[in-house]
């Protein structure tokens, strides 16, 4: 990406977004799952049923949030992509439009298209085999 990206722009934003999902989405497992061991600790399920609704609920809404940075994450690496002629101008949009309705996350559906993006992106990264040298 540093070819295309002379100041570091883009490799920035996704080297912050894809920290700020992993972050985000790491704490909203935490809390959820933390909440739904609590009860089964107590061996007496003495915790409201409804905390662990709300918990399941808070841990949805903060996943959704940390797709902001997933978002701003799949936008920067699909304009590098493109730009760098490392796959076609069709799909550098189409991830960038996967971006975009990546931030509509709390609607559950984009949840799906960036994980097909980031499947897609992996398989045709190890598909591509060993980079060749440039000229310098």
């Amino acid at each position: 990406m540093s070819l295309v990206d002379g100041e570091g722009i883009l490799t920035a934003v996704v080297g912050i977004g894809g920290g700020i999902y992993i972050a985000v989405a790491g704490a909203a497992l935490a809390l959820t799952v933390g909440i739904r061991t609590m009860s089964d600790d107590t061996y007496q399920h003495r915790v409201f049923p409804e905390l662990i609704h709300a918990a399941d609920d808070v841990g949805w809404v903060m996943h959704a949030t940390g797709a902001l940075g997933l978002a701003a994450m799949i936008i920067a690496a699909s304009l590098a992509f493109m730009w760098a002629g490392t796959w076609s101008t069709w799909a550098g949009w189409l991830g960038v439009i996967v971006g975009i309705l990546s931030l509509a996350s709390v609607a559950f559906f984009p949840q799906f298209l960036f994980l097909l993006w980031i499947l897609i992106v992996s398989i045709t990264m190890f598909l591509r085999g060993k980079p060749t040298a440039r000229a310098v």
